[in-house]
């Protein structure tokens, strides 16, 4: 069976910018274990900027940027929809787990949206590029 492939470039000026690149993977093929179906993510932290303007009048950043870059391969057919629609939410809980330390907040246990993760509202971008199958 085919897999799933992630490639994430970036210039070669840009690189000293970069504080952090993580990868993590979820299997969602056959059993949960095949590659042919699920996502690959990186997750990659970008170095702030000096507070202030540069040169070129841009503004700059007093912290850094925290951005998720995922690609996805679901289920086919239309009878698969409701099994997308679990290994989207199956997919966002993993990622979670597997993200890098300091990555997302920490999870307060007397919080009232527990059941809600809070991946996706924990980074300041997110790309996720698929073949969703809907």
């Amino acid at each position: 069976l085919g897999g799933i492939q992630f490639g994430l470039f970036v210039k070669k000026t840009f690189l000293k910018q970069i504080e952090h690149v993580s990868v993590a993977d979820v299997t969602c093929g056959i059993g949960n274990v095949f590659h042919n179906k699920g996502a690959i993510a990186a997750f990659l932290q970008v170095k702030a900027r000096n507070s202030g303007s540069d040169e070129q009048g841009t503004s700059n950043r007093s912290k850094s940027v925290r951005m998720m870059f995922i690609t996805a391969h679901m289920a086919a057919h239309v009878k698969n929809s409701d099994a997308r629609d679990a290994d989207f939410w199956r997919i966002s809980s993993e990622l979670e787990a597997q993200a890098p330390e300091n990555f997302l907040p920490v999870r307060r246990s007397d919080s009232t949206s527990q059941d809600r993760s809070p991946l996706f509202d924990s980074v300041d971008r997110v790309f996720f590029c698929a073949d969703l199958n809907y």
